[in-house]
């Protein structure tokens, strides 16, 4: 074993004997590699076999009055890509054996712009719906997931910003992502997705 690996290995277990009981919930064989940043540990959840590679962010928002169940939810199996930004206003749920590739943010809310006259970070934070995104499924690199259901089983296209929710078991792309696959189970194949007549886009949270 490498110096490098021994040195991982060390702080992952380092990482673990110190941590475990600020969380929510911090399953077995958690391995959180080095610098990885959380926020409001106490309303995170993270499920055992969960993976959060090198440099990611992964936070809650305040629980004020303490009546609040966990914000952040991981299940178990899940491996978290480099670089991954999640935060969690109200409800952010990530399921089971889901994988993200690098670069990905995931989160239930988006900064107000209403007013031309405030800066944009002056004015705040808008929730917009509990967001997760189902057991099984893959996330492309640089994907963002804003206040919406992702299925079970479905693929996210690489740099897609999805903004409406996807059922399961399908691929999607774009930015505004679309479904551009679905499987058919009485086939048992992945069928592309007929394309609809309105373009019109959504619009932005």
């Amino acid at each position: 074993m490498t110096y490098i690996n021994i040195r991982r290995s060390l702080g992952v277990r380092w990482f673990r004997l110190a941590n475990r009981n600020r969380f929510a919930n911090f399953g077995r064989n958690v391995y959180v590699f080095e610098d990885v940043e959380f926020s409001m540990t106490s309303l995170i959840e993270l499920g055992s076999d969960v993976v959060v590679q090198r440099h990611c962010y992964l936070a809650a928002a305040s629980d004020t009055d303490g009546s609040r169940g966990s914000s952040l939810v991981i299940g178990d199996g899940s491996n978290i890509g480099v670089r991954n930004h999640v935060f969690a206003q109200e409800n952010v749920t990530i399921g089971k054996k889901v994988l993200t590739a690098p670069n990905v943010f995931i989160s239930d809310c988006t900064h107000v712009f209403k007013d031309p006259d405030v800066p944009i970070m002056d004015q705040g934070i808008k929730l917009l719906a509990p967001t997760s995104i189902g057991d099984n499924s893959w996330v492309g690199h640089g994907s963002t997931i804003i206040g919406c259901k992702v299925g079970k089983h479905c693929v996210v296209g690489a740099n897609s910003v999805v903004l409406s929710d996807v059922p399961d078991y399908s691929v999607v792309a774009g930015a505004p992502a679309r479904i551009v696959k679905q499987f058919d189970p009485s086939r048992q194949v992945w069928i592309a997705a007929e394309r609809p007549g309105d373009h019109s886009e959504p619009e932005l949270p």
